[in-house]
Parts: structure tokens; sequence; C-alpha cells
């Protein structure tokens, strides 16, 4: 599989990116564009094209490059499991991987990887915001890029981490509010969220553990981050799932809950179980929609 690598700007206006960045990632190297085989999602607004690459990670979580990024994927062809999704899912499920990228950040910065986490801190800004800044704008959502921006340089000086849980917090806030600028979603279309992200989180740890071990740390870590952010999110929402259909909700909660067995922390543990296996449970997910 080609080697994929994490993008980080080096191009914010809002603060000066490219010192910090040399101090927090090694040998960085400009980015070319996402390949042709990449360009399956709508068209939309891309991120910007200047950005550093860390070794041995990849842009994750995004959209093709004429979409604002690439996906996630395998064998050098993003995948973007949102890709076909209705309009509201894609917004919303697109929120959902932003929540990701950053929970998975806060808890490699909380446990003292200050680094990594401003990494995955700038994720969503560079992989998955150029989709969603116009999105935002069609439905008269509040931007959030500042205050990614500011959770990035925030991170990259390596601020206390009460900072740091300030500044997440105002972020996941607007990113809250902004998804209820969404239509409503009916339980089915909720589940196919679910199934969605929990699909894309799949694919990350897909590429991202070979034989039983880490082969690519960013694609576990994200697909950590995607399934922390993806289980809050239907807990948030169990109860009327469980109104509107209660043994397809016990059977989607038994599931969700056996995920953490693949990705129990962004710290892998020494023999990971095998990625077809969580792929079949996304799968399950995915497919139980109809039954809502």
């Amino acid at each position: 599989m080609a080697t994929r690598r994490l993008k980080l700007w080096v191009g914010m206006s809002s603060f000066a990116l490219v010192a910090p960045l040399d101090a927090a990632v090694a040998q960085t190297h400009q980015h070319g564009a996402a390949p042709a085989a990449a360009q399956a999602a709508p068209a939309a607004k891309p991120a910007p094209e200047a950005r550093a690459k860390a070794p041995e990670t990849k842009d994750s979580g995004s959209m093709p490059s004429d979409a604002g990024e690439g996906g996630e994927g395998g064998e050098g062809v993003d995948t973007d499991a949102f890709a076909f999704s209705k309009p509201d899912e894609q917004f919303v499920g697109r929120l959902l991987l932003s929540r990701g990228h950053l929970a998975v950040g806060l808890e490699l910065y909380g446990a003292g990887d200050k680094e990594t986490g401003a990494q995955h801190f700038a994720h969503p800004s560079v992989e998955l915001y150029g989709w969603l800044e116009p999105e935002l704008a069609k439905r008269n959502a509040t931007p959030f890029k500042d205050g990614l921006d500011q959770l990035v340089a925030a991170a990259l000086r390596k601020a206390p981490i009460e900072e740091i849980r300030k500044l997440y917090g105002a972020v996941t806030a607007r990113i809250d509010a902004a998804e209820a600028k969404a239509g409503p979603l009916s339980e089915e279309a909720q589940v196919r969220v679910l199934g969605a992200a929990l699909d894309q989180a799949a694919h990350e740890y897909g590429d991202g553990v070979k034989n039983g071990k880490v082969a690519a740390l960013t694609e576990y870590q994200d697909a950590r981050g995607f399934y922390v952010a993806t289980k809050a999110w239907f807990e948030a929402r169990r109860d009327k799932l469980q109104a509107k259909a209660p043994a397809q909700t016990a059977s989607l909660t038994k599931d969700i809950a056996a995920i953490v067995a693949f990705v129990p922390s962004a710290k892998p543990a020494a023999k990971l179980n095998k990625p077809g296996d969580f792929q079949a449970l996304a799968s399950r997910i995915r497919f139980s929609a109809g039954e809502f």
C-alpha cells in the first residue's frame, strides 16, 4: 500500500505555524494533489493547498481534493464513507468525523503526547473544513475554523491541558451548534450516519493494522477517535432509537460496544484484532438502518 502521511497546515494566516511545525513534525515535505482515483465525492470548495507531512502518517477522514481533501482508504485510493450519503447526512457525518479527530487529539495530548495530539487537532482544518465551509454558510451556521486554529496553535506551544480543554470545549460547542442547523434526521438516517462513521473507522483501522500489529499509527488513532465520537453521538440518541425499535437498538448497542476491543485506547496494544472483524461489525451496523 502506498505510504500515507498526515497533512498539517504550513500556511495558516491566523498564526505563524511553520516554525512550530518544524519543532513538532520532523522532516516535513510538500504535499501534492490527491490521486485521480479519489475524485468521487461531490465537488465543493477545496481546502488550502499548502501543507506539511509527518513521517509514517497520512491524510485521513477527508474528502477528495476537489471536495475539500482526500479520504480514508487503502492501496493508495482514498475512501470517503459519506461520499454517496444524502446532503444532511454528509454534513452531520463530516462534523462527526471532525469530532473524532479532536477527541483522539485530546486523548493523546492529555496522556502527554502533545506533538501527536496537535497533529490530530489539525486534521479537521486540513481534511474536512474545505468541504464543510460552504455547507456551514449554506445553513447559516457559525464557522469554527478560527476555533480550530486557536486549538492547534495552543497545542503546538504545549499549552497547559486546562487551556487545551477550554479551547476544545469551545470548538466542539460550535460543531454541535452547526449540526443543529441540519435538517432533522429520521431514526433510519441517524443509523446510516452511525454506520458510515464506523465504516470510516474500519477503513482507517484496516489501513493502520497489518498482521496484528500497527503498520501506520495515525490511521489506528483516527479509527480510535472516530469510534469514540460515534459512540458518544449514538448514546445521546439511544433513547429515541430505543423507543422506535427496541430490539434493533439493543443489537446496535451490542455491536457498537464490541468495537472498543479493536481500539481500546489511542496507544495500541501489542497484539491487535483482525481488521476484517471490525469491518464486519461496521457493515452490519450500516445495513441495519433499514430496520429503523
